[in-house]
């Protein structure tokens, strides 16, 4: 016969096995599942996109887009509910998934929305370090609508864990 293949996979320090970038949603309904999301997995050496939205419209061309990022996260995929964070309506619960607390985290702003349902998007090079594969972050938006008497004033979005990897 024929001629048989055989293939492993293996990491940079000779291991085998294969760690796959991914990125994991959090929540549990509570905030809209796609108003944060990225465009690829985050692999090693390439940059991909996390896209912010409120996809239900709620809060009015002018508001603000922010991403937080931190390295802790609350347990449990449903994170801490927080009245008047949600996007749903007037003081509805949103899902607080990054623990602020543990001051691992950091702010930066998106974007203005340029209609109820417009994008912001930050781009996100991850370093070709081979050192970075299975690190892992966490990563969740919010909405501000800073017009006065604004009904949903703060949007939180849900979250994700995002893996270095392969």
């Amino acid at each position: 016969g024929g001629a048989d293949g055989y293939a492993a996979a293996g990491d940079f320090g000779g291991a085998i096995g294969l760690q796959l970038a991914q990125a994991l949603p959090l929540g549990c309904g509570t905030n809209p599942p796609a108003s944060l999301f990225v465009d690829a997995r985050p692999a090693i050496g390439t940059t991909v996109t996390m896209t912010l939205t409120n996809p239900l419209g709620t809060q009015a061309a002018g508001s603000l887009v922010a991403l937080a990022l931190g390295l802790s996260a609350f347990p449990g995929p449903c994170g801490v509910p927080v009245p008047g964070f949600g996007m749903a309506g007037p003081g509805q619960n949103g899902e607080l998934h990054l623990d602020l607390g543990a001051g691992d985290y950091v702010l930066g702003l998106a974007g203005i929305l340029t209609s109820p349902t417009a994008v912001g998007t930050v781009p996100y090079s991850v370093p070709l370090a081979p050192a970075l594969i299975a690190f892992s972050f966490y990563a969740q938006g919010i909405v501000v609508d800073p017009a006065p008497g604004a009904s949903v004033g703060l949007g939180l979005t849900n979250g994700l864990q995002l893996f270095h990897g392969s």
